[in-house]
């Protein structure tokens, strides 16, 4: 609902379903979101200079050597009116034979031929 200082409130109790996060946040004109104070040092409030995009892979997944899956960085967010237009990945941990591909979203990755271990991306 509006409120007289024209801002909405809005609030969510629940993001789990089936033991998995469902909820996603965008900025949309007339909401106002909180973040932390630590976030907020770190990428608001150094004035002068564009801040840095957050960027945010998703959640850890637990998958089955064998299988494919895909990483997408569509939670990141770009500050201060600024858009992101390129995302770039990359390993930083576990077997390097591992397939990387691109997909047809440009914030999309596929990942193949994973052997048993622990990976991490960036």
């Amino acid at each position: 609902e509006p409120s007289a200082a024209g801002t909405r409130t809005c609030v969510l109790f629940d993001c789990i379903y089936k033991n998995l996060f469902v909820c996603r946040f965008v900025n949309q004109v007339g909401y106002q979101s909180y973040i932390r104070t630590s976030v907020y040092q770190k990428y608001l409030q150094e004035q002068g200079k564009q801040a840095p995009p957050i960027a945010n892979a998703g959640r850890d997944a637990i998958i089955q050597p064998g299988e494919t899956v895909l990483l997408n960085g569509s939670e990141s967010l770009a500050l201060n009116e600024a858009h992101i237009t390129t995302y770039h990945w990359r390993q930083l941990m576990g077997d390097p034979g591992l397939t990387l591909e691109k997909t047809d979203h440009p914030d999309q990755v596929r990942l193949s031929n994973l052997k048993p271990g622990s990976y991490r991306f960036q």
